[in-house]
């Protein structure tokens, strides 16, 4: 499976994070290498500047130095683990992505010009605004990383 995540998962590696979350950032990267799934991510991106910025920032915390570290090798430093996309690999969004990507939600665009280059079209988030704003685009699925951790787990 071809998956596209935004930036909760370094924000629930960080120190500081609810166990709650810290939790479910582990389990979805369990899973995600066990299963040996793809994660698409556009290579300029908020993403990839927040993952290798708090795996800088945050190398007095153990626990999330080794999570960022692993994160980072196992997956985005591995071409069979990770496509990361170049600006000169985007295409235009479709009209109805576009239309769902008013502000505040453009910032987001660089989610679904990946989701758009993955075989799977879909985007795992914590915001449920972002869900509810893109619901109908006919194109991409934006799921809530609890609803998609219940079966995707299992």
């Amino acid at each position: 499976m071809e998956l596209v995540i935004n930036e909760w998962f370094p924000e629930y590696l960080r120190p500081g994070t609810p166990p709650e979350s810290r939790k479910q950032a582990v389990q979805f990267f369990q899973t995600f290498y066990k299963r040996g799934d793809v994660l698409v991510v556009k290579q300029d991106s908020a993403f990839i500047r927040k993952v290798y910025g708090f795996d800088k920032a945050f190398q007095y915390d153990l626990d999330s130095k080794d999570l960022f570290k692993q994160f980072i090798s196992l997956v985005l430093r591995d071409s069979k683990r990770c496509r990361l996309l170049q600006n000169t690999d985007i295409e235009p969004l479709p009209d109805s992505v576009l239309r769902a990507l008013i502000p505040p939600y453009n910032s987001d665009t660089y989610l679904f010009e990946a989701a758009m280059h993955s075989s799977d079209r879909i985007i795992i988030t914590t915001d449920d605004r972002l869900v509810a704003q893109t619901l109908d685009n006919g194109f991409i699925r934006v799921v809530l990383l609890e609803d998609f951790l219940a079966s995707y787990s299992s």
